[in-house]
């Protein structure tokens, strides 16, 4: 089972998978990932603020990155990385899951 995350927590893995911050409108902060050849392949939206996200936002963020339990908590914690998540995304692609 998944430890609760905090946002600033979740928005530092976004920056380092390679997600990029678009707006700050409104209540969230909304990224985007694009793959090597610019195509935009999944949108994330984080609540603002500090403290810890609820446990249904952190499932709803997981399917917006289109990640597991198991690589979610890899990417928080650090080992799953840039090139994991590319090539995560690449294969989702040749795929079409996405």
């Amino acid at each position: 089972m998944s430890r609760q995350y905090g946002k600033m927590e979740v928005r530092s893995a976004l920056e380092k998978l390679g997600f990029e911050e678009r707006t700050r409108r409104g209540a969230h902060h909304r990224y985007i990932y694009r793959d090597s050849s610019g195509e935009r392949r999944a949108g994330v939206s984080v609540p603002k603020g500090r403290g810890d996200l609820p446990k249904s936002t952190i499932a709803g963020i997981r399917q917006q990155m289109h990640l597991d339990r198991s690589q979610f908590d890899e990417a928080i914690r650090c080992p799953f990385g840039f090139d994991d998540y590319r090539k995560l995304v690449a294969d989702l692609v040749e795929q079409g899951e996405l």
